[in-house]
């Protein structure tokens, strides 16, 4: 963490919670706890994950005011911090630059990688542990982290709290995420784009084999399953990329070590704001990277001359003969706007609408035809990118 990014945190919560002046003597006539103390003391414990009576030797401040502490600050970065760095949609820049760079990699439309983690959960209560033990660590008590990451490590959307017994699966039946997929608070719609002449107008994620066969997914093929190259090529560019969310929950751990240890805490929701503020402190230190770099591109101008060309002459030569084809595969330009426009007195109109669109997008999104048929064109797809990038070298 940057000494800047330190400031900023130290400025939002100064003076809240418990970290206010220490303006007031004990009984020895000493001042109380310094706010930065407090601070300094809260990231050496998420940065170390040691016990918390150990930050005694050297800022002495006891386990007791160290815990209290901690709990203050989770709280306080979710409400300081939470809005801007966790669990929001896009704006239009973000998302303008996010299909550039999937563009440049060679997944038009895609928005990040999907996947879910375990974390062990070591005060698990005898009352919770038969819902917690499950196959991942040796049968350990886990939690699960549900979460969707671009290429540059940044969480978009997290769900976490799901117990260690469950799979990717049965996580995604209950999933929040899927959830904000439903009510529009997570928009996947974007301007159409072109894959191999057919036209969609909505962002995908890139997932592992155990998930659904839905519009909104891209697995991978099997090694077994695989037929010809181009599907080798194909299965070995999506788990490459996908490797971002992997890479994501790395720096993860790597970065706060108070998740790589079994977690101490007891309750679940101070786990779950432990979770939270460390992703919202991830996010922070990737945005500032970012900043600092001038740009969130990574190099696509190498890639842009070709995609540009290749589309712009795919799209004038098959323009009349694909129009029906692309229009089943623009979702969102299919749904009535008329679940999106309450103006309607009677609220129970406004519900019924809400309902029907919320019906309607749940169609379109788990069709598994519109699964197969994105994957075929990715592979046709990469394997003219594969070719054309042979062909320049």
């Amino acid at each position: 963490m940057s000494p800047s990014l330190f400031d900023k945190i130290y400025k939002a919560i100064y003076g809240k919670g418990v970290f206010i002046p220490a303006g007031k003597r004990n009984a020895a006539k000493a001042l109380g706890i310094h706010p930065l103390v407090r601070l300094t003391a809260v990231f050496r414990n998420l940065a170390y994950g040691t016990s918390s009576d150990v930050q005694d030797e050297n800022l002495q401040i006891g386990e007791t005011s160290l815990n209290k502490a901690m709990d203050n600050f989770c709280i306080l970065m979710i409400k300081e911090f939470g809005d801007e760095y966790l669990n929001r949609n896009p704006t239009a820049d973000e998302r303008k630059d996010l299909m550039q760079i999937s563009k440049a990699r060679g997944f038009p439309g895609c928005f990040a990688s999907w996947d879910c983690k375990h974390f062990v959960w070591d005060n698990c209560p005898i009352t919770l542990q038969g819902q917690h033990k499950g196959h991942h660590a040796g049968g350990k008590h886990t939690k699960i982290l549900e979460a969707i990451a671009d290429y540059s490590c940044y969480f978009w959307y997290i769900n976490f709290g799901d117990p260690g017994s469950l799979n990717d699966i049965n996580v995604l039946d209950k999933s929040s995420i899927v959830g904000s997929l439903m009510t529009g608070l997570l928009d996947l719609k974007v301007p159409p784009y072109t894959i191999n002449n057919h036209e969609r107008d909505w962002m995908y994620f890139l997932a592992d084999g155990i998930y659904p066969d839905w519009a909104i997914f891209v697995k991978t093929i099997p090694t077994q399953a695989q037929q010809n190259r181009a599907e080798t090529y194909f299965a070995t560019q999506q788990e490459a990329v996908r490797k971002d969310i992997e890479r994501a929950f790395g720096i993860l751990v790597k970065k706060f070590h108070i998740l790589a240890r079994p977690l101490r805490k007891w309750n679940d929701d101070a786990i779950r704001n432990l979770l939270y503020t460390c992703c919202i402190i991830h996010n922070m230190c990737c945005k500032e990277r970012m900043e600092q770099l001038g740009t969130r591109f990574l190099n696509p101008q190498e890639h842009e001359a070709f995609y540009d060309a290749n589309n712009n002459q795919q799209d004038n030569h098959h323009a009349a003969i694909n129009n029906q084809q692309e229009q089943r595969q623009r979702i969102f330009s299919r749904l009535e706007d008329g679940g999106l426009q309450e103006d309607h007195e009677d609220v129970h109109v406004n519900m019924t609408r809400r309902f029907l669109r919320c019906n309607k997008l749940h169609e379109f999104l788990t069709d598994k035809g519109r699964h197969v048929q994105l994957k075929r064109d990715l592979i046709k797809h990469l394997k003219q990118h594969n070719q054309q990038q042979h062909h320049h070298v």
